[in-house]
């Protein structure tokens, strides 16, 4: 029934290839992800690649991205919260283990350590199914911001990636001096990650609700997970002395390289016992930008 199923909406995607919700629909049958009501693992090809690329196509149609500028077959009157779904459903697809009722622990290791490629505004990305996956979750956030299902996830495989559901902090530091060369590039440029702006322009509003100056100076300013200084830069300029603190030595030496003055002084090491000591001094500003997720 599958099958036929497939056959009928590729064949609904010739005779209409604007009709975004035959590409959704067969997604959904290559891929879908999850248990029904009753607790059972749902049915589907599991033919993930094949689905990923049918998801984008619904995507591309509803949000114009395939350059067509011609207007979608039936639109939803939620586009966004559909593309959201959407979106969501594709970072499902990148690590389906996580989220299958009969997933075997035992081989989480070697799920967590697979490459996948993922196609980002027209270009191929390689990297680790848990981090595009994160990217995909975040995506859906950005689209809708009450859905549930993308944060619990975003959540699950932030905290998932490379070094399981508990915080070991050998295992982080691990994961961040070899991530240390391509951690801004990655982020950044390639995925697009704008967190650090937004973080600050909120910080702002809140400010003003408080009836602040948003040009106000604090003192002593800490970033805790500061990495190459991507929230260091947004904070910058509110801060009589800035103090960076991460657990990477190459992070670090990476900040001084590519922003050399930005912070006035560094530590390096675990934050929480370096936070026991600055508990002893005042600190105007705390930032701390995805950094207590690990």
């Amino acid at each position: 029934q599958l099958e036929l199923s497939v056959r009928a909406y590729g064949h609904a995607t010739k005779l209409d290839p604007l009709y975004w919700s035959s590409y959704a629909n067969l997604g959904v049958i290559l891929t879908d992800v999850g248990q029904d009501g009753n607790g059972n693992k749902v049915k589907c090809l599991e033919m993930y690649e094949e689905g990923i690329l049918a998801y984008q196509k619904a995507i591309d149609i509803l949000t114009g991205a395939d350059g067509s500028n011609s207007i979608p077959t039936d639109p939803p009157e939620n586009v966004r919260e559909v593309v959201a779904e959407l979106q969501y459903r594709i970072g499902l697809c990148l690590v389906p283990y996580l989220f299958s009722p009969d997933s075997d622990d035992e081989t989480g290791g070697e799920d967590n350590e697979r490459d996948c490629t993922l196609t980002v505004e027209s270009k191929p990305i390689t990297r680790s199914c848990l981090e595009l996956a994160a990217y995909q979750f975040n995506r859906a956030a950005q689209y809708d911001a009450l859905h549930v299902g993308a944060q619990n996830a975003l959540v699950l495989v932030t905290a998932d990636a490379s070094f399981g559901m508990s915080t070991d902090v050998k295992k982080v530091e691990a994961l961040f001096e070899d991530y240390a060369s391509n951690f801004e590039s990655s982020l950044v440029d390639e995925l697009g990650y704008n967190a650090f702006h937004r973080m600050r322009r909120g910080f702002d509003r809140a400010l003003a609700q408080e009836n602040e100056a948003t040009e106000k100076k604090f003192v002593k300013v800490v970033d805790a997970g500061c990495g190459t200084g991507l929230a260091g830069v947004e904070f910058r300029n509110i801060s009589q002395s800035l103090i960076g603190i991460d657990l990477s030595p190459k992070i670090i030496e990476h900040a001084k390289t590519k922003r050399p003055g930005l912070y006035d002084s560094f530590q390096t090491g675990d934050i929480n016992p370096i936070l026991r000591d600055y508990a002893k001094q005042p600190i105007s500003l705390l930032v701390a930008a995805d950094t207590f997720i690990y």
